[in-house]
C-alpha cells in the first residue's frame, strides 16, 4: 500500500470514530470554544440568526426544506461580507458558506430560538466525510420566546453607523450566550 492510501484508512478511522463516539455535549462544547475563538464567525453566525428570526417573526421566511437552506445559505453569505466590510481583520479569508449555514442552524434549532427545524450537534458518517443534516420537521417553523429574545436583543440600540464596534459585539455575545444555552440544557 502507499502511504497515501494508509493516510486516507488512517484518516477514514478517525472521522468514523468522531461520528460514532462524540456526544452532543462534546459537540456543542467545539462549537462554543470555535465560536468563542473566531470573532468574525461569531458575529457572522449571530447576525445571520438574529435576521433569520426576524425574517421568521415577519412572515416571510420559506417553510420548505430546500428553499430554506438556500435562504440561510444567501443570508449568511450577505452577513459575512457585512462583518468583512465593517471588520476586515476579522475575517482574513471568506467562510465556507456550508459552515456558516451549519453553526447557524445549530444554534437557532439547539438554542430554542425556533421550532420546526432540527439541526443535530453530532455530526454523522456518511460516503467517507463527516455530515451534519439540516432539515425542517414537518411542523412549520416558528419563533420561540427565546427567539424573539435573540431578535430584540440584537437590533436593539445597535447601530452600525453610529458605533461599528458595538455592532459587532452584539452579535458575537449573542452567538456565545446561545452557545453557553446549549452547553447548559445538555449537562442538566
Amino acid at each position: 500500500m502507499s502511504k497515501a492510501s494508509v493516510r486516507n484508512i488512517i484518516k477514514q478511522r478517525k472521522l468514523s470514530k468522531i461520528a460514532n463516539t462524540r456526544s452532543d455535549l462534546e459537540s456543542a462544547n467545539i462549537l462554543g470554544a470555535t465560536l468563542e475563538e473566531n470573532f468574525g464567525l461569531a458575529a457572522t453566525v449571530g447576525l445571520t440568526a438574529a435576521e433569520f428570526l426576524c425574517t421568521l417573526r415577519d412572515g416571510k421566511l420559506p417553510q420548505d426544506q430546500n428553499d430554506l437552506i438556500k435562504f440561510v445559505s444567501e443570508l449568511s453569505n450577505e452577513m459575512m461580507h457585512r462583518i468583512h466590510d465593517i471588520f476586515p481583520d476579522s475575517l482574513p479569508r471568506p467562510l465556507a458558506i456550508k459552515s456558516l449555514v451549519i453553526a447557524t442552524m445549530q444554534l437557532i434549532a439547539n438554542a430554542d430560538l425556533a421550532t420546526g427545524i432540527k439541526a443535530p450537534l453530532s455530526p454523522t458518517y456518511e460516503n467517507g466525510k463527516l455530515n451534519i443534516e439540516i432539515s425542517v420537521t414537518g411542523e412549520e417553523i416558528t419563533i420561540t420566546n427565546r427567539g424573539n429574545e435573540f431578535a430584540d436583543k440584537a437590533f436593539a440600540g445597535t447601530n452600525v453607523f453610529a458605533n461599528p464596534d458595538i455592532y459587532g459585539q452584539t452579535f458575537y455575545k449573542l452567538s456565545l450566550n446561545a452557545a453557553k444555552y446549549i452547553v447548559e440544557k445538555l449537562s442538566k
